[in-house]
C-alpha cells in the first residue's frame, strides 16, 4: 500500500472534501474519496429488491435512515466503493437530499460505542454551521463507509449483486 493509499483509507481530515446530505433532521457527510457518483432517486433501476443498477453495473442497496434506526429516505443515491479485503464492494446508499459538496474543517471524535447498531460508522461530528446554506441542525455526523458495514454484510452485498445469484433460503 502506498502512502497515498494509506491516507485514502484513514479518518476524515480537516479540509477534506465531503458530500453533505440530509437524513431527516440530521446532517451527514461522506468523504468524496469513497464516492463514485451522486444520483437522484429515479436515475437508477431499483426494480430488484436490495439491488440498484446503473449502466450495467449492480450496487447493493442500503438506506442511510434505516441504518441509523430512522425511517427510510428517498431523495438521492450516493454510489460508494467500499473497501472489503483486497477489493471494493459497490454500494448504493439511499439518502435525503444532497445539501452541498464542500470541505469541512472541524471534527470532534465520537466514542465508538455511542451507536450500538453500527459501531464505528459515525466516528466524528462537526458543527453544522460549517455547511453552506444549511439551517436547522446544530451538528453533523461523518459517515465512515469502511466501518459502516460488517464483513458479513459486505459478503452478503457481494452475493446480492453477483450475476446468477441464488436467493437466500
Amino acid at each position: 500500500m502506498t502512502a497515498s493509499d494509506a491516507s485514502s483509507r484513514g479518518a476524515a481530515t480537516p479540509g477534506e472534501l465531503f458530500v453533505v446530505v440530509a437524513c431527516h433532521s440530521l446532517v451527514c457527510a461522506v468523504a468524496t474519496r469513497w464516492i463514485a457518483r451522486l444520483l437522484l432517486i429515479d436515475e437508477v433501476d431499483a426494480s430488484e429488491a436490495d439491488v440498484v443498477s446503473l449502466g450495467g453495473r449492480r450496487y447493493a442497496a442500503w438506506d442511510l435512515g434505516q441504518m441509523l434506526d430512522l425511517p427510510p429516505l428517498g431523495h438521492a443515491w450516493v454510489l460508494l466503493n467500499v473497501p472489503h479485503g483486497d477489493a471494493e464492494v459497490p454500494i448504493a446508499l439511499r439518502t435525503g437530499p444532497c445539501l452541498t459538496v464542500q470541505p469541512l474543517a472541524s471534527f470532534t471524535a465520537l466514542p465508538e460505542g455511542l451507536f450500538r447498531a453500527r459501531r464505528g460508522m459515525l466516528p466524528a461530528a462537526f458543527p453544522a454551521s460549517e455547511v453552506k446554506g444549511q439551517t436547522g441542525a446544530l451538528f453533523g455526523l461523518c459517515v465512515d463507509p469502511p466501518r459502516a458495514w460488517t464483513s458479513t454484510e459486505l459478503e452478503g452485498c457481494v452475493r446480492s449483486i453477483s450475476p446468477g445469484k441464488v436467493p437466500p433460503p
